[in-house]
């Protein structure tokens, strides 16, 4: 696996992973391109974030191993290896430290749409898995504000080790920036395709939380508050 080239693309949940992950897959067959790619990520959701040993140890141990027979089984002769997922978000840099050969870029999509994209879906509900319950003050807290956080608080992780972000609102809407994204990733990317695919979204939800616009003052009072620190160092909410 340390002999393949190889990238990580990390961001949170709603924030055009799977969208990512399937265009690039499509246009590079002979890759192992592949989005949520394991499912033990999920157990150690509620360790990785505070306990970095931990990390080190499932990517070093079960997550390597997985990857190379995952990897062997489904695709024998790949020439390289890709993920683009949300569920790497709390142990992205035990993974830099383990293949050090890899390109790794942080996708982060608007708090506005992401964190209303995530409430819809049902993330980071009082009855949620146990990673969802981190933050603090949880009995306290609403749902705006539990999520608000969880978005903060992910793309921090991710930042702190992975300074290279790509806003997903630009990928959908400027081929340079997706054509750049592909370089630095070390795979092919085809306009006509890309074109395509920018007009059939992926995984989107039926959004029936409103949009940003109609959120009270309130609502947008607490997304601010807890978001904004955070989104001004991807260029949001820095009006």
């Amino acid at each position: 696996m340390n002999d393949l080239p190889m990238f990580f693309v990390f961001g949170l949940p709603r924030s055009g992973t799977t969208w990512l992950a399937a265009l690039l897959a499509e246009q590079n067959k002979d890759w192992m391109i592949i989005h949520e790619a394991h499912k033990h990520d999920f157990d150690y959701d509620y360790w990785c974030p505070f306990q970095p040993w931990r990390a080190d140890e499932y990517v070093n141990g079960k997550r390597h191993t997985r990857m190379v027979e995952y990897t062997k089984r489904k695709m024998k002769n790949a020439t390289g290896y890709g993920e683009v997922t949300p569920r790497a978000r709390y142990f992205s840099a035990a993974l830099q430290r383990r293949y050090p050969q890899a390109k790794c870029v942080h996708l982060v999509r608007d708090p506005r749409s992401a964190v209303r994209s995530m409430i819809q879906l049902g993330y980071y509900a009082p009855t949620g898995r146990p990673h969802r319950r981190v933050a603090p003050d949880k009995g306290q807290w609403s749902r705006i504000e539990r999520t608000s956080w969880a978005w903060a608080f992910g793309h921090n992780r991710i930042r702190q080790t992975c300074p290279d972000f790509v806003r997903l609102e630009d990928l959908l809407t400027d081929w340079e920036a997706m054509s750049a994204l592909a370089s630095t990733l070390g795979v092919k990317c085809d306009k006509a395709n890309w074109e395509e695919r920018t007009q059939k979204p992926m995984n989107a939800s039926n959004q029936t939380h409103l949009g940003w616009e109609k959120w009270t003052p309130s609502e947008q009072k607490t997304l601010i508050t807890m978001c904004g620190s955070e989104a001004r160092q991807y260029g949001y909410l820095a009006e």
